[in-house]
């Protein structure tokens, strides 16, 4: 430590001719209590202290008095680069230092004492840092017992803050510390091992020697428990090498390592025995070396070294086995391969087994596939009733969800209420199969199940095999096949009538019967119940049947019924069906009614004012409801059927009369539809005459036509009987008549012959087609009514035509208007 290291730069100097005063005043402010004095080159000239004061104040000199005179002239000084330790124990207070002869600072005792305590107190921090860097725990006490040293490995081996022990009693610490007894010893202890708070710790305690004498004891303390840990480990993998070398020494399976090099390196009994290589043969050398050697046509551990992931392939060894080798890296903490396992399995007969596998796993399929298409529900349940399986057909039948009966357990779900009762359960407790309805309580369905038992080798029930059939379905489906084979028994009749009758369009010639039908083809459009009227043998049902061709369930099925032609028992039981057993003499398998035959289509009820007054509230509930019971039924069904009824009768007056019930005929007579007499619509005669004597040729293989003056005077007849009348006469005539043109015809109240038929300037002696006697009758009917009403207008008003027509006909037939 040099001089200039710890003097006072620059201190406050005096010259020779500062008074006394002047001195008191500089020490005063710099609170100095020396000061050298120099002149004017700043040469050391001499020193003055406050010894001189108290010297001066004893002679009671003058504060004017000169430094000069009381100075003390030979001074003593030191240079700014000598050593400041050699004069600490010299006999002085201070000294000016100087470069050369010039003062450069001031030192006293107190600044190289100063000086060495700043050194100390670095040491000691130094010291300090240390011992808070080593690893060890350093524990150290005085001569009273008191912790003086307590570093941050100590803080953090024995849990204790360093700030809390330090100054501390040991014993409050440490109580039966050891370290007190090396005091009391003077002997080092090396080496001992013990455990503080569950850490196995190794001590070094030494006792301080200071002249020989004891002074305190330290300890040094190294937490062993990771190396203890570390040991133990390398102990436990030493015995897990030697377990895991005996294990593959032992193994069943072929094993085999190679470094990273593709060493072999070790091999076990079992891989000789699986490719008939000795490991004396192989041990040692590369895996390249044994493949160009022949040993080897391909080796997985150069594969696993190579590609750096596992592989995998099967091959065919020297031995006959088939083996599966796979090779698996070994890495070591930075990635790197350190060696290649490779595992050889003998799956010779694990091919075999494989197959099998196969086999049995496509028959599972294949049973899957059969459960899954089966129609009828399968329901699969364990010996304890845990539902185990169900096909989607049982879903559908029963409506429940997958997740609602997958795991759940029968007994659960009969106590739920999902069920009555069950077939497995009753399959599990009278070990035997079991046949039973359900009533479902999601849909309400009643199906019929059928459980049978599985069992294992020694008898025991392992699985419960249900069988369900929705009867609900099974009583719809015999209902739609008793529909069916009643609606073909219906079809036939019909197209029996057909056959024989023909299938007649209604002729719509006149004003009447075009509004007529083009009313009908509206009516197509809707649902709407319509009541035809007319009189007896006008067409009715002819205008039914263009109801429902022209409707919108023309692809349905068309039924009619003629209520008049029935007694009020059988007629009851034709609409509405009975079940069976309903009442004696009937089928046993019960009756579908006319009613569900025609649902989705359409019902004629022909003569509906003949309708039993008994049953007419059943028939206005079907209007109103859209439901029936059958005769002897508990349930109603529900239909879908368009009513079209038709009567001769005038409905309103029987009502009137109590005959007909008034909301009935209400219901009914939603559309009226008025179809006229033949009489108010004679222009259609000639048509209906060629459409019937067609329709007679071709029943009877005949070939005979109708004189045109013949045709004109049935033309003037008022035809009570209307159409069906007119039918009727036109049979006869035609099987009974010899002649082939046939001229005359019996009409009750008319006889037609040759001598009372006119012929205006038509020549009958020889055959004319129907359509030239047409048109001589149509002339000759419009030249009469043109000169009866003497215009147009009125002609057509009363022929039923527009006066275009009129206009139109005059011009065929040169008919004269204006001479008219």
């Amino acid at each position: 430590m040099l001089v200039a290291e710890v003097m006072t730069s620059n201190p406050v100097v005096l010259n020779p001719t500062h008074t006394l005063k002047d001195v008191a005043r500089l020490f005063l402010e710099h609170h100095i209590d020396g000061a050298p004095v120099v002149d004017d080159t700043n040469k050391l000239v001499g020193i003055i202290t406050k010894t001189h004061f108290y010297k001066a104040i004893e002679n009671n000199l003058d504060s004017q008095v000169l430094v000069e005179s009381i100075m003390t002239k030979n001074v003593t000084t030191i240079n700014k680069d000598n050593d400041a330790e050699r004069f600490y124990g010299n006999d002085f207070r201070r000294l000016p230092v100087v470069d050369g002869d010039k003062v450069v600072g001031m030192i006293t005792k107190s600044d190289i004492a100063a000086a060495y305590l700043d050194q100390i107190k670095d040491v000691s921090t130094e010291l300090n840092t240390v011992l808070d860097s080593v690893y060890n725990g350093i524990l150290s006490i005085d001569e009273s017992y008191h912790i003086r040293t307590f570093n941050r490995a100590a803080e953090k081996i024995f849990g204790i803050p360093k700030e809390f022990a330090l100054g501390r009693p040991y014993d409050e610490i440490f109580p039966h510390g050891p370290l007190a007894e090396v005091i009391h010893s003077g002997s080092t202890e090396t080496n001992q091992k013990f455990e503080y708070l569950d850490k196995v710790l190794i001590a070094n305690r030494t006792p301080i020697l200071v002249d020989g004498k004891v002074t305190g004891a330290v300890a040094v303390v190294q937490d062993i428990s990771d190396l203890e840990s570390i040991t133990n480990e390398l102990h436990n993998a030493t015995q897990s090498k030697e377990g895991m070398e005996a294990i593959i020494a032992a193994s069943l399976d072929s094993i085999f390592v190679t470094d990273a090099n593709a060493k072999v390196v070790s091999v076990n009994q079992a891989y000789t025995l699986m490719t008939g290589i000795k490991a004396e043969d192989i041990l040692g050398k590369s895996m390249y070396e044994l493949i160009e050697k022949g040993y080897y046509n391909r080796a997985a551990a150069i594969m696993v070294l190579e590609e750096k992931r596992s592989v995998a392939y099967t091959e065919r060894t020297s031995t006959g086995k088939t083996a599966l080798f796979i090779g698996t890296p070994i890495f070591d903490q930075q990635g790197e391969i350190v060696n290649a396992l490779v595992n050889i399995h003998d799956i010779t007969e694990l091919e075999t087994v494989s197959t099998e596998l196969q086999y049995t796993r496509q028959l599972k399929e294949e049973l899957d596939a059969v459960i899954e298409a089966s129609f009828d529900g399968i329901f699969i349940t364990d010996n304890k009733a845990n539902i185990l399986r169900v096909n989607e057909a049982y879903l559908r039948i029963t409506g429940f969800t997958l997740e609602e009966l997958e795991g759940q357990n029968m007994y659960d779900l009969i106590d739920k209420g999902y069920y009555d009762q069950a077939a497995s359960v009753a399959v599990i407790e009278n070990k035997e199969p079991v046949t039973l309805t359900q009533k479902v309580k999601e849909t309400g369905k009643t199906i019929l199940a059928t459980g049978n038992p599985i069992y294992d080798e020694e008898g025991n029930i392992v699985r419960v095999l249900v069988n369900c059939r929705d009867l609900t379905e099974l009583n719809k489906l015999k209902l739609e096949i008793e529909q069916a084979q009643s609606l073909n028994r219906h079809y036939q009749e019909e197209l029996k009538r057909v056959l024989q009758d023909g299938s007649p369009t209604y002729i719509a010639r006149s004003r009447k019967s075009k509004e007529l039908m083009e009313m009908v083809r509206r009516l197509g459009q809707v649902d709407s119940t319509v009541l035809i009227q007319g009189e007896s043998g006008v067409g009715k049902e002819i205008v039914a049947q263009e109801l429902q061709k022209y409707s919108l369930r023309s692809e349905g099925p068309y039924i009619k019924i003629n209520c008049a032609a029935l007694p009020e028992s059988l007629l009851e039981s034709e609409l509405f069906g009975y079940e069976p057993g309903a009442f004696t003499g009937t089928s046993k398998k019960g009756k579908v009614g006319i009613f569900e035959l025609a649902n989705k289509g359409t019902l004629f009820l022909d003569e509906i004012g003949e309708f039993p007054l008994k049953l007419q509230g059943k028939l206005l509930r079907v209007l109103q409801e859209g439901e029936i019971t059958r005769i002897g039924g508990s349930y109603p069904i529900k239909i879908d059927v368009r009513i079209i009824a038709a009567t001769n009768r005038n409905l309103y007056e029987m009502v009137e009369k109590n005959a007909f019930r008034d909301d009935l005929y209400y219901r009914l007579n939603v559309v009226p539809l008025q179809v006229p007499p033949l009489r108010e619509r004679k222009e259609e005669i000639p048509e209906l005459i060629n459409y019937f004597v067609d329709l007679f040729n071709k029943k009877y293989n005949l070939d005979k036509s109708l004189d045109h003056n013949l045709i004109k005077h049935m033309m003037e007849y008022s035809w009570p009987g209307n159409v069906r009348e007119l039918k009727n006469h036109i049979e006869r005539a035609l099987v009974t008549s010899s002649e082939s043109i046939i001229s005359e015809m019996e009409i009750p109240g008319l006889l037609i012959t040759e001598e009372n038929i006119e012929k205006p300037g038509l020549d009958t002696n020889f055959h004319i087609t129907l359509k030239e006697a047409v048109e001589a009758y149509e002339k000759e009917l419009l030249v009469k009514y043109i000169a009866r009403y003497k215009s147009t207008r009125k002609t057509a008003a009363a022929l039923g035509v527009s006066q275009t027509t009129i206009w139109r006909k005059a011009l065929q037939y040169e008919i004269d208007l204006q001479k008219e």
